[in-house]
């Protein structure tokens, strides 16, 4: 059975491209960095421009609730 996922970030297969593609880089950026070159601010961009967390960025998620007293 097939489900169709709507949604106007999961239609685009090239996203999902360049998402895969920006995860499979910070990898191998990250393997880099163990052995001692300056990878920081490289993923950090990556991070940041695909929402993916790294180990120089993180997610802070906030529930808006409104109160009535």
């Amino acid at each position: 059975m097939r489900k169709r996922i709507r949604g106007t970030l999961l239609k685009s297969k090239e996203f999902i491209r360049k998402y895969l593609w920006a995860r499979e880089s910070i990898a191998r950026l990250s393997d880099y960095g163990r052995v001692g070159a300056n990878i920081a601010e490289e993923v950090k961009n990556l991070g940041l421009q695909y929402h993916l967390m790294t180990q120089y960025t993180s997610f802070v998620a906030v529930e808006l609730e409104l109160v009535f007293v």
